[in-house]
């Protein structure tokens, strides 16, 4: 395998394009499109075979056909000119010599041969794979024009010309495997504490309640699974809920963050039994502001040791 210091790739279009890895054409939301098509998040309709064939322009000023292969090529004008030969040579070297080599072609700017024959196609769920030469090619023709643009790209004018949006399939697969290892360490970390006797190590009741999961105290083990498993698995949130999960509990082998939970709970306890005042959407004990959120009295304990001891002899009072 290709380690990531050897590979080849060249940056068109804000998008890093690395040789070997495929290139996925997503649907891209148009918010002046009927409601139909938002919903579906694209312009186009996603019937199977509906596509579009694009070519390149000709400038009839310069006489050439505008390939991006020439350092004055128009559709280069946008790249920095301070980086622009270095860059164009890149593109010939990964792109234009590569396609030339394989097809005995000529990619010349002038060659009307080629270029007045030369179309490429786009459409939902095409796959660029950039180990063929005319996938390749097809699209640096396609970024360089604008037809396509990466989702989240900062630059309004590739947003507003692009159709399609594009995405590296190697990165997702990348970023699908990362959130099931954080799932899968969350899970780990869950059972391995829920296995420990409370009474001795009260840790994972600390971490879901710092979570807001209520109640977390009085429900029995295997209804406790059932609750938590399900915050994994969900489809829009587990791997948000797990990630918290672990920072949560890495926060909780920490001495001031083992304190702050452990003070949290104190407050939830307090607030059970109608020990703290609401008032105004701010918390207080005796006519004391302790914070607009029992987190906020958490973090303001720590640092506050007035506000410390008024909790836990206020906790001592009703225990």
């Amino acid at each position: 395998m290709t380690t990531k210091k050897n590979q080849e790739k060249f940056v068109i279009a804000d998008v890093e394009i690395i040789i070997g890895n495929s290139y996925e054409v997503i649907p891209k939301k148009d918010y002046d499109a009927p409601k139909g098509f938002q919903e579906h998040n694209t312009t186009k309709y996603l019937m199977k075979g509906i596509s579009e064939h694009r070519s390149i322009t000709f400038d009839q000023t310069m006489n050439l056909w505008n390939t991006g292969f020439d350092i004055d090529s128009p559709v280069n004008a946008k790249i920095d000119p301070l980086k622009r030969k270095a860059e164009v040579d890149n593109f010939n070297k990964l792109v234009r010599q590569p396609f030339e080599a394989k097809y005995r072609a000529n990619l010349e700017s002038t060659n009307n041969a080629f270029w007045d024959e030369y179309t490429y196609e786009l459409y939902t769920n095409k796959i660029f794979d950039t180990t063929q030469e005319k996938d390749r090619l097809d699209l640096f023709q396609a970024l360089q024009n604008g037809r396509l643009c990466l989702k989240g790209t900062k630059n309004p004018t590739l947003q507003k010309d692009a159709n399609y949006h594009i995405r590296s399939r190697e990165k997702e697969i990348s970023l699908k495997e990362e959130r099931a290892e954080t799932k899968f360490q969350a899970f780990a970390t869950f059972s391995t504490l829920l296995n420990l006797d409370p009474k001795k190590d009260d840790t994972l009741y600390s971490v879901l309640e710092w979570l807001n999961l209520s109640q977390v105290r009085t429900s029995d083990t295997g209804a406790l699974r059932k609750l938590v498993l399900r915050m994994f698995e969900d489809e829009k949130t587990g791997y948000d809920f797990s990630e918290r999960f672990l920072k949560t509990y890495d926060e909780s082998q920490t001495d001031l963050g083992k304190e702050k939970m452990q003070i949290f709970g104190t407050l939830q306890i307090l607030r059970s039994k109608n020990k703290l005042d609401l008032k105004r959407q701010q918390y207080f004990i005796e006519d004391v502001r302790i914070g607009n959120t029992l987190k906020e009295a958490a973090e303001t304990a720590l640092v506050k040791p007035e506000i410390k001891e008024l909790i836990l002899r206020t906790y001592q009072s009703v225990t």
